[in-house]
């Protein structure tokens, strides 16, 4: 579609449509997103550089360091890359403290500003990776650093689509939304993987991490199982069922910035969010061994394991 203007105040900069998370984003900035023939006017979210952010409201609070918030607003500061202000789920303004900045940049819209102003909107978004697997989708959340976007990977080489990566959203019929259409890839995931990291592009300059594009699933899709991945120190992959009100415990821990949903009104939606994901989705505690377990190995694993519960 052809490019066009987004007023932002005194600002007003060449854009382009995006399609994630459910919505249409409007942005100044290229963004690694699929792109959407929709109009500026009819973005859901609208992203745009501004040499002067707006005043903070008179409510907002410190709730971080360099981070404030109020009722329909947050502000947060990536220090050496930008300012960032989200207002009413709507809008999303930044201040770059560099030039040359674009990939630092894109890496923290879609993965701090875009999640919290999808928070704002009340929506449940969870950090983890989403998986189409034939008509149903699994979910891969846990701690950083557990492997999750790994895992997705070697899914992606055996040929499924990526619902999303690092932010997963959903409908309020607890459909996965697709979203980012590439993996936080690992250098030494991906030697492991076999994937060549030459000519992707890194998520942040000097940083061994990197964006593996992925077919992307281009519906939303129903989840039907929920693995919370973990590591210990035996010898072998373990399985255990969570039931019960643990269910929710887990999903909270897995909400990107979970203290979002009280700050912006949303801790009663979200609660009703999480238990209609559950109603189809049984949630799996799976720990990997420490050594001797293989990302293939692992995700071989999974899919065993999602056909011994069908």
């Amino acid at each position: 579609m052809p490019h066009e203007r987004l007023e932002t105040g005194r600002d007003s900069k060449i854009v382009q449509t995006y399609q994630a998370c459910g919505l249409t984003i409007a942005s100044d900035l290229h963004l690694p997103l699929t792109q959407a023939p929709v109009s500026v006017p009819s973005a859901d979210i609208r992203i745009a550089q501004q040499t002067l952010l707006p005043t903070p409201p008179d409510e907002a609070v410190q709730i971080g360091p360099g981070s404030w918030a109020g009722r329909d607003w947050l502000s947060f500061t990536v220090p050496g890359v930008a300012e960032f202000q989200i207002e009413a789920g709507l809008s999303i303004v930044y201040r770059s403290m560099a030039d040359d900045n674009a990939t630092a940049l894109q890496t923290f819209l879609l993965g701090s500003a875009l999640p919290a102003a999808l928070a704002q909107r009340g929506t449940l978004v969870l950090h983890g990776s989403a998986v189409r697997i034939g008509t149903e989708a699994i979910l891969l959340i846990g701690p950083t650093a557990a492997g999750k976007s790994a895992i997705a990977a070697a899914f992606m080489k055996r040929g499924y689509a990526l619902v999303s990566d690092d932010i997963c959203t959903f409908d309020r019929e607890a459909l996965a939304q697709p979203g980012l259409p590439h993996i936080k890839l690992w250098q030494d995931s991906a030697v492991q993987l076999g994937i060549t990291t030459a000519d992707l592009s890194p998520t942040r300059v000097g940083l061994e991490r990197y964006r593996f594009p992925c077919d992307a699933a281009e519906a939303p899709v129903q989840v039907a199982a929920v693995y919370q991945i973990s590591a210990h120190n035996q010898p072998s992959i373990a399985f255990e069922p969570v039931s019960g009100f643990e269910t929710f415990e887990v999903l909270r821990a897995a909400t990107h910035r979970s203290i979002h949903m009280t700050l912006f009104g949303h801790a009663k939606s979200h609660l009703k969010h999480c238990a209609r994901l559950v109603e189809n989705a049984p949630v799996t505690r799976v720990r990997r061994p420490n050594a001797n377990c293989s990302i293939d190995e692992f995700a071989t694993a999974l899919l065993d394991h999602r056909e011994t519960q069908r």
